[in-house]
């Protein structure tokens, strides 16, 4: 089985590794290979220049799914400061608005539309895996023009 292609124009998310933990997780677009493990990527969201990263760095954006359920103490993935940060659910606030605690300190409401499951990418798979039944409409690679 072949494994994902990082090629130019593929949507990706890029997380800087600061030696013992990842941090969140920014949406970009691979520019072009530096080397065999490394990329030129820009950023979607941030204004930032582009820069160069290491494969360990980037995966591809991860696949939409429908309706999820959440509960109490589920690992999660909340959309804020323009990344992708992991928390944990602390309470759910009923009408789709969740209490998460991201990164230990910060504790904030966030609606269900700015959350999803918590998922690393793992030799070319997803860990918790994306089953056939969750998924929406997706294209493998999209491109964003800079």
């Amino acid at each position: 089985m072949e494994g994902f292609k990082f090629d130019p124009g593929c949507a990706v998310e890029v997380s800087i590794y600061d030696g013992s933990r990842y941090g969140p997780w920014f949406t970009g677009n691979i520019i072009s290979r530096v080397s065999s493990n490394e990329f030129l990527v820009g950023y979607n969201d941030l204004e930032q220049e582009q820069t160069e990263v290491g494969i360990h760095q980037i995966r591809p954006v991860p696949l939409p799914v429908g309706d999820f359920e959440l509960k109490i103490g589920d690992n999660v993935d909340v959309f804020w400061k323009k990344g992708w940060w992991k928390g944990y659910v602390k309470e759910d606030l009923g009408y789709g608005k969740f209490r998460v605690s991201v990164y230990g300190n910060n504790t904030k409401v966030f609606s269900k539309e700015k959350v999803r499951v918590h998922r690393k990418w793992i030799i070319d798979n997803w860990v918790p895996p994306i089953t056939t039944k969750q998924l929406k409409s997706y294209k493998v690679c999209t491109t964003f023009i800079f």
